[in-house]
């Protein structure tokens, strides 16, 4: 067309086939050259190889394709800000979870949503250090819908390069964590009132394991009971079992880890009862109760070790008033 119409042509892209048989793609262009008259002489023509950049555009639009079939049935919320922290895609479950369109989020930074500035505050860092670092951050947030239902949310931002290793935007998947948020809140409760429950209760609360064949004990959780009774931080028993069974009179600790064994192996309620020593060299009388494990678990359920002293003392007395009793009687008969 240059020589025949003096047309001048740019980057067309023609498919050939070679010698060889095998196929290439050629960008053309074609600029007509004219003599002095103005007439066409001849043409300049271009031609270039463009096989492996068409091969690499296609594979580009195959990926997209396959990210966007992907993001768009996710049930989390996936999108992708430029470097103005703009978001430039959002997935469908996003109108899903916040009741907000997808029309009026693309375009915008979170600046410019209206959303409450924590909010802001917490995106804006995450991409920006994402935008610098060119490392992936995790993070967390809360945001409250149109319908007044506040939601959490669990959000990893990754960056996304160009060929030059330059970060080109930050690709992000919020995932809803309200009922974990909810089930934490619950737990949390549950513990609170489990510890006001235990440190009202006139000895030691725990739950503890011990594997068979083993007489090393190991803790899992200790009442501060453990003061009161043992003159010991309960973290210390925590930290070592052996910090506990140290307490018992020597006398005493075989017939403590027989009837440990004996309860372990029948699935029997343990109930104990032995001396130990505490810290300020006290010698004291405790009655150590447990509930056994369930088959296949480990740890003894509950149990609670109450303070024998002032029982003791109070049988002795009676022994002793008894005796006394009886010696007068001897005496005067």
């Amino acid at each position: 067309r240059a020589i025949e119409r003096g047309e001048t042509s740019l980057d067309e892209v023609i498919d050939i086939e070679c010698f060889d048989g095998s196929r290439k793609v050629i960008s053309s262009s074609a600029l007509p050259l004219h003599d002095e008259e103005g007439a066409v002489a001849g043409a300049v023509v271009i031609a270039k190889d463009i096989t492996e950049q068409v091969r690499a555009d296609a594979e580009i639009r195959r990926l997209e394709r396959e990210f966007h079939s992907l993001a768009e049935n996710l049930p989390d919320i996936v999108s992708r800000f430029d470097s103005e922290l703009r978001r430039v895609y959002v997935n469908p479950e996003i109108e899903k979870s916040t009741g907000m369109s997808r029309q009026t989020l693309l375009g915008k930074t979170y600046a410019e949503l209206g959303v409450p500035d924590k909010e802001v505050e917490i995106w804006t860092n995450a991409l920006r250090r994402v935008f610098f670092t060119g490392e992936p951050e995790v993070f967390e947030f809360e945001f409250t819908t149109k319908g007044g239902v506040v939601r959490y949310y669990h959000t990893r931002a990754v960056p996304e390069c160009d060929a030059s290793g330059k970060v080109a935007s930050v690709l992000t998947i919020a995932r809803d964590i309200s009922t974990l948020k909810g089930a934490e809140a619950v737990l949390r409760e549950s513990e609170e009132r489990l510890h006001g429950i235990t440190s009202n209760v006139p000895g030691m609360v725990f739950q503890c394991c011990r594997r068979a064949g083993d007489e090393e004990l190991q803790f899992t959780y200790i009442s501060n009971g453990a003061k009161w009774l043992l003159g010991l931080d309960a973290a210390a028993i925590l930290r070592n079992g052996c910090a506990f069974t140290g307490f018992i009179v020597s006398d005493d600790e075989r017939s403590f880890h027989d009837s440990m064994a004996q309860s372990q192996e029948e699935l029997s309620f343990w109930n104990w009862e032995g001396r130990i020593v505490t810290a300020d060299g006290e010698t004291r009388w405790i009655n150590l109760r447990a509930t056994p494990p369930p088959p296949r678990r480990k740890y003894m359920h509950v149990g609670w070790r109450c303070d024998q002293y002032y029982r003791k003392q109070d049988q002795r007395g009676k022994a002793r008033r008894f005796k006394k009793h009886a010696a007068r009687a001897f005496r005067a008969s």
